[in-house]
This record gives C-alpha cells, structure tokens and sequence, in this order.
C-alpha cells in the first residue's frame, strides 16, 4: 500500500492513501481530530518513492518563469508589453522596440 508522509506544523504523521481519502471523504461528520490541508501543507509533502511524487503532483505548486499578462488597449494605438530586464537584455530588446506576438 502507498504511503504519503506529510508534515504539519506540529507533528508529523504517515497515513496511506486509502486511510487519507477516507478519512477526508467523512471529515464533515464530527469527527474527534482532524488535518488541515491548506496550501502551505500541501508544498511539505515528503514523497516515499518517485511514482509518489508523479501521482501527487497536481497538488505541487507550480512555477512559472515566463508568464504572459495580456491587458485590454484603452485606446486604439498598440498595446504594451512588460518584461524583466534580465529578459529584455536575453532577447537583446530596448525600452520603446516594437515586437510581435504570435
């Protein structure tokens, strides 16, 4: 059975996998204990072997270096495009270059 260790702020507990979903599944019934998932914990998981890390990896937050933030024109002139400067010096671009995006 595949086990999950995870580790909240005050102790750490194993639990399997089935033991985690049916415990989640019947959480809103009273129960007497009880683990918070929040972000924070979900970014401490400790994963056994690598097919634990592919399953739960919806769950990882993600990283993203190169994101794209497009906002509406408020006149009909061309839009503008924001990057870092470590980029901009990439991509050899000055301050006021026109680009295209496709």
């Amino acid at each position: 059975m595949t086990s999950i260790s995870l580790l909240p702020t005050d102790s750490r507990k194993t639990l399997s996998v089935q033991t985690l979903s049916s415990f989640l599944s019947i959480s809103r019934y009273n129960l007497s204990f009880y683990i918070s998932l929040q972000k924070s914990d979900m970014a401490r998981l400790v994963y056994s072997t690598n097919e634990d890390k592919l399953a739960t990896a919806i769950l990882d937050q993600k990283k993203r270096p190169n994101h794209l933030l497009i906002e509406e024109s408020r006149n009909d002139d061309n839009s503008a495009v924001a990057l870092s400067q470590a980029k901009m010096n990439e991509l050899l671009l000055f301050r006021g270059d026109t680009v295209t995006l496709r």
